[in-house]
């Protein structure tokens, strides 16, 4: 036994002694984001102690190579921890994970001159390309609507539930390309602004897209746009799906004022070879309309206090013919958004309300929620 483990000692010992390890350069860092949340479905009504998910609660860990003046190598592990996220909170029902769940898991090859290659979990080319977003606000509302009360159901009149899963996120998407996944990704250096980015996913899928940032002085403009091949494997909102557009731009004015838009859609494929009158027979979902996402935010930002820099804006959006022909979802909304500097903290407060248009003459009642909270960095 003593034999044993002085030869795995010494073993040890020769590994280390010929493999060179030298420190990176670590930072650790994150966010915690609580807000208290009432939600009220026309029929009933609850106050829940949330997650803010329109940026979840979580750690990341950056760790760097600096092997000269243009090339770095590093490694970024990033999770989540959301207790009661608002998206994901109904009433009567409070998930609540009791496990971290992976944001980001990858290592990257970082050139100034020759652009940067990502390998691992992570961001994909077309990540975030819906939600480019100068306002000052996007803490409390961005893009994505169903980030608070996505899960909240839909209900008739009669205060029943018109489905299990028939949920505000059920019926809107704002088409952000293929998210977070396992992937290698491409980002050329930028130029004059603008960067080209590229990715091949798991289940053979691949994105592109075009992003852009630029300081004139008077406005600071960004924005991107993206295509993403679904392959064989499309979102479960959209089966069937092939292929996805998307795009954002947002426009921040040196007085304050600002402007966002984002739009997306997705082309289904097509079952060319089935004559009309098979395909009207099957009804298939491939031959119905292109579900497509439309909002708008127009806000302003101003120094009323010496905390630092207060936002305010006001915001619409509709998605149309998703989760069934027809269908016209709307959502309007209104944000405030106090930053304190000294403890790099934001304090937010949101309204948002939403709508459901069915052809089939089921008209949902009208859904609010009301949240405000806090978001303080680490």
């Amino acid at each position: 036994m003593f034999q044993k483990t002085t030869l795995s000692i010494a073993c040890a010992s020769v590994l280390i002694a010929v493999s060179p390890w030298v420190a990176a350069d670590v930072t650790l860092k994150g966010h915690v984001n609580r807000a208290i949340m009432y939600a009220d479905d026309g029929v009933d009504s609850e106050t829940f102690f949330v997650d803010n998910d329109n940026s979840s609660t979580r750690i990341i860990i950056d760790a760097r190579h600096p092997l000269n003046d243009d090339v770095t190598v590093g490694a970024q592990f990033e999770v989540e921890q959301q207790s009661q996220a608002s998206n994901e909170v109904s009433m009567g029902t409070y998930p609540n994970h009791n496990a971290f769940r992976e944001r980001k898991l990858e290592t990257y090859f970082m050139s100034k001159k020759m652009g940067t290659l990502w390998l691992g979990q992570g961001d994909t080319a077309s990540k975030a390309t819906s939600e480019v977003d100068l306002s000052g606000t996007a803490v409390a509302s961005y893009a994505d609507t169903s980030g608070t009360g996505g899960a909240l159901h839909w209900r008739a009149a009669d205060g029943s539930k018109l489905g299990d899963k028939f949920t505000i996120g059920s019926v809107t998407t704002y088409f952000d390309g293929l998210g977070r996944n396992d992937r290698v990704r491409y980002d050329t250096p930028k130029l004059a602004g603008f960067m080209l980015s590229a990715s091949a996913v798991t289940a053979e899928q691949y994105d592109v897209a075009l992003r852009y940032d630029n300081d004139f002085g008077f406005m600071k403009l960004a924005g991107a746009v993206a295509y993403a091949d679904f392959a064989d494997a499309p979102p479960s909102k959209l089966p069937g799906a092939e292929s996805q557009f998307n795009g954002s731009i947002s426009a921040l004015f040196d007085f304050g004022l600002n402007l966002t838009l984002s739009a997306g859609t997705t082309d289904f494929k097509k079952l060319s070879d089935l004559t009309d009158t098979l395909k009207d027979t099957l009804e298939d979902d491939r031959e119905r309309d292109e579900p497509v996402n439309y909002w708008g935010k127009l806000g302003y930002q101003f120094s009323a206090l010496p905390l630092g820099k207060t936002a305010v804006s006001v915001e619409y959006g509709e998605t149309l013919d998703l989760a069934a022909q027809g269908d016209t979802y709307k959502t309007y909304g209104a944000s405030l958004v106090q930053n304190i500097d000294a403890a790099s903290t934001e304090l937010f407060l949101h309204y948002q309300g939403f709508e459901l248009d069915r052809d089939n003459g089921v008209n949902p009642e009208d859904i609010f929620i009301v949240m405000g909270g806090a978001r303080v960095k680490f």
